[in-house]
């Protein structure tokens, strides 16, 4: 309370400070404010000071204020180590009450990029600014208009967000028409070293793609991201690039639901590739064989699958070379056979449907799966039964070994499979003399398939005895006669070590771990904890049961035996399992201290599968 005529002190404006990267530069306007009693008072600024060097004052000088005037300041924030800040505002004045202390405060990110989207800077009706600067908003789906950001029909920003102190949303549902497609895009992003994206999210049962951009126009994909939960962390390893635009798109299925959602997110961060790794083997739990091309996910998120490509060179087709024979090209690479094939092209992502380019034929453009290239194949048109064989080929593999091979293929709608035609994977074993020894294929990719999407095809195998030459095979099969359709194969895979998989990055923290196959049943882990985040290696091996493949029926009908035992006594029917299955796990922590005395450490976890007579237990 001030007397009559006597001046007092108020500071406003921005005095707390987003998250910062380290020693980067943020400067707010503050306020200083005569706020004291009667038209009489007149407040005299000396200076005003900060209490801690991370923050810096300017605009300061003698200034007389009338009752209610302001003077503006500049408060600048500098953090040079991870933490949180606070400090006080010095104001020295005439004012009785001098010096008159008021609090700033922000927080330091050791990162490449941080943006935690505060404070909200609207009000509860007004929904078209943004705290952020340099980021870019693209209504997709053209609903919005001129007005962007807007709510509901563009990412627009709230006072919602991990502390409520703000966050950018995307909405489905009602206000919207049950219509989105919203693009979110950050300013460019410097990566020195290798980098990983860090961002969180709240919704439920939604994905969220994920790109990047090496020219802020042509973005790739990074990943579809499930969300589940409240607040969950995502983090997506990036490419070895200099610099990169990223951008999140929120693009579900329109047409009417019943529900409408609000998907949030908030605190977007590049930082190093932290050295800590998580490492296994996934076998199958009956053969004990490796099985490759399980998603391995943290946090609902793949990071990595089993069976990564070590064999195949330029297996995206992204080479100029392309594809040779062994006659013209011997020191290896890919190979057609028979020799003097070419129905096959290059394909380039953005390329017309149809291989001859005629825009009457049709104007669907080609995405391929990753990279910028893609092979297409289709049938010789000989009248007879035929094989096209692209392949790679090595030599040296020992009886037993564990062989895996793998690829992306689509068949489009434009010029589908049809009446026969179809697509494998295969792995051919050859003895010293180029002599067959048999074949392992994959499942069949025919017109069961559907159209216009991505299949992941793959086949196992094991080298037989004698073998001294393997060729890792995609091939097209077109039937006797002439029928069409085509496919488009990218991102192939290759290996020795199937079951293995091996991915860095995790800060520490614990994890949700789950490994996935559309033959075997899911393993899930919860609370697998990563305790320091420069050196940390957790090994996780896990085996996978397989599928019962045989289709259960549950109508308690004679003949419906599928897996159960049907007991009936008198109107009433039950039914029994006749076998079950359980999972123990337990873990062994190690940890090493080295000459630097910094602690590595390792967690292994040992996973065992157990088939149970729920009779004799």
């Amino acid at each position: 309370t001030f007397a009559i005529g006597e001046a007092g002190v108020n500071v406003s404006g921005g005095t707390g400070f987003d998250g910062l990267v380290l020693n980067d530069s943020e400067t707010n306007d503050v306020f200083v404010t005569n706020a004291g009693y009667g038209a009489q008072s007149v407040l005299m600024v000396d200076s005003v000071k900060a209490t801690n060097d991370a923050f810096s004052v300017s605009g300061v000088g003698t200034t007389s204020l009338a009752f209610n005037d302001s003077d503006t300041l500049q408060v600048t924030f500098t953090p040079t180590e991870e933490a949180s800040y606070e400090a006080y505002l010095v104001v020295y004045s005439d004012a009785a009450t001098s010096p008159d202390s008021f609090m700033v405060s922000g927080f330091g990110i050791d990162a490449y990029f941080y943006e935690g989207f505060d404070p909200h800077a609207g009000s509860a009706t007004d929904f078209s600014t943004l705290p952020m600067t340099g980021w870019s908003i693209l209504d997709n789906n053209g609903d919005a208009g001129d007005s962007i950001p807007q709510q509901f029909k563009t990412w627009y920003h709230d006072d919602f967000g991990v502390g409520s102190s703000g966050d950018m949303v995307a909405y489905y549902g009602y206000s919207s028409n049950y219509d989105a497609d919203e693009q979110l895009i950050s300013p460019l992003i410097h990566t020195p070293d290798l980098a990983k994206l860090s961002f969180k999210t709240y919704d439920y049962d939604q994905y969220l793609g994920v790109g990047y951009s090496v020219d802020g126009t042509t973005f790739m994909d990074l990943a579809e991201v499930y969300l589940s939960g409240s607040w969950q962390q995502h983090d997506i390893s990036l490419p070895d690039v200099d610099s990169l635009w990223l951008e999140f798109t929120y693009d579900p299925d329109s047409g009417y639901s019943i529900y409408s959602t609000y998907l949030n997110l908030d605190e977007v961060k590049v930082t190093a590739m932290p050295n800590t790794y998580i490492e296994g083997w996934v076998y199958d739990q009956d053969s004990d064989l490796g099985v490759g091309g399980v998603s391995v996910t943290l946090n609902g998120t793949e990071v990595t699958t089993t069976g990564e490509n070590e064999l195949y060179l330029d297996p995206g087709f992204e080479d100029s070379s392309f594809v040779s024979n062994y006659e013209l090209a011997p020191e290896g690479g890919w190979w057609v056979y028979p020799t003097t094939l070419t129905n096959f092209a290059h394909m380039t992502d953005g390329d017309l449907i149809w291989i001859d380019t005629i825009p009457a034929l049709g104007t669907n453009e080609l995405s391929v799966h990753e990279g910028d290239k893609a092979l297409k194949m289709w049938g010789q048109y000989t009248g007879a039964e035929n094989h096209t064989s692209i392949y790679q080929q090595i030599g040296a593999v020992d009886e037993g070994q564990e062989m895996y091979v793998g690829a992306w293929a689509m068949t489009h709608s434009d010029g589908p499979l049809t009446d026969g035609t179809a697509f494998f994977v295969a792995i051919n074993w050859l003895d010293a003399n180029f002599g067959w020894l048999g074949q392992d294929q994959s499942e069949w990719m025919d017109t069961s398939y559907a159209v216009d999407e991505w299949h992941y095809i793959d086949v196992h195998g094991v080298a037989p005895a004698g073998v001294v030459h393997v060729q890792m095979q995609l091939t097209f099969y077109q039937p006797a006669g002439y029928a069409d359709g085509s496919v488009y194969v990218d991102a192939g895979q290759s290996t020795m070590h199937p079951g293995h998989y091996s991915y860095r990055g995790m800060d520490a923290g614990s994890y949700s771990v789950a490994f996935l196959h559309d033959d075997y049943n899911n393993a899930n882990f919860s609370n697998v904890e990563i305790t320091d985040d420069v050196a940390d290696t957790t090994r996780l091996d896990v085996g996978l049961a397989p599928l019962n493949l045989t289709e259960f029926v549950a109508g308690f009908e004679a003949g419906q035996d599928s897996g159960s035992t049907v007991i009936e006594s008198g109107s009433a029917s039950f039914m029994v399992m006749d076998s079950l299955r359980l999972t123990v796990t337990d873990s062994t922590v190690f940890t090493d201290t080295t000459s630097t005395g910094a602690d590595t450490t390792w967690t292994v976890y040992d996973t065992t599968e157990y088939n149970i007579d729920p009779y004799m237990g």
